[in-house]
């Protein structure tokens, strides 16, 4: 959030089945773009996933995720419009040896896709059904193809990280991610899932498909973005908790 802009704060009650979350937040009170408002959501995603794993204590589980385990890393992460635009800041703010060092193995990471035959599959992921996204993950882990920002096997960019990876927790032995099944690794479940909020808010305020594009390929994206509008922050906030309650707004604002 920019240091120039002006600010309010939020105060509400959210409530996702039998969950009550008070929620307390500061944000911008004027129009802004939904990549400036991502740390306000993220907070917000963290009340949700923080709720999950205090019921998950509570019933005797333990989270066994930890640093220096990154088998996670290896999986094909979705990303909103709006995160890729920040992860492109991130990158874009990188001294110029460092830059260049995550920009190849972004490439890298395409040309391995690409020579495993799976590259034109997960460009059209938004396609299949999924059964389908499931199958093609699993291959994707199998080329062993780590994210561009794993250091030492834990996240160089922790702060910024993507909102499907904050709810990424599981509480299966840490040692079975490495060979990942349904039966195997077992995570923490949430009473709504943060990140699909966001993809509903795609490049303006509500879409009926999520909008979404895999980290991997954030090279193909770069070429084809377009500015993403400015709106009022308020409304924004509104329509993420409306998504992350499952309901549709009224008079939703959608893009042409």
């Amino acid at each position: 959030m920019s240091d120039s802009m002006s600010t309010g704060h939020a105060s509400f009650t959210l409530r996702l089945g039998k969950n009550i979350y008070k929620c307390e937040l500061e944000m911008p009170s004027g129009p802004v773009r939904v990549a400036e408002l991502l740390p306000v959501l993220n907070k917000l995603a963290g009340f949700v996933i923080e709720g999950a794993v205090e019921e998950t204590l509570e019933a005797g589980g333990a989270i066994t995720c930890k640093a220096g385990c990154g088998a996670c890393c290896r999986q094909p992460v979705p990303v909103s419009v709006h995160e890729a635009e920040v992860l492109e800041q991130v990158i874009a703010g990188m001294d110029a040896e460092r830059r260049a060092v995550i920009e190849a193995r972004f490439e890298g990471a395409i040309r391995r896709l690409d020579e495993g035959g799976l590259l034109e599959a997960m460009r059209d992921v938004h396609a299949l059904d999924e059964n389908g996204r499931r199958d093609l993950a699993l291959k994707y882990f199998a080329l062993g193809i780590a994210c561009p920002f794993l250091e030492e096997e834990s996240c160089s960019i922790y702060e910024h990280r993507p909102m499907r990876c904050r709810e990424y927790l599981v509480t299966s032995p840490a040692e079975n991610c490495s060979t990942p099944t349904p039966q195997s690794v077992k995570m923490v479940q949430l009473k709504a899932a943060p990140s699909l909020a966001l993809y509903r808010l795609g490049a303006g305020l509500w879409r009926d498909e999520p909008e979404y594009l895999l980290m991997s390929l954030m090279a193909d994206w770069k070429g084809q973005r377009a500015e993403t509008p400015r709106e009022a922050a308020p409304q924004i906030l509104q329509t993420f908790l409306l998504a992350l309650s499952g309901e549709e707004p009224k008079s939703a604002a959608k893009p042409e």
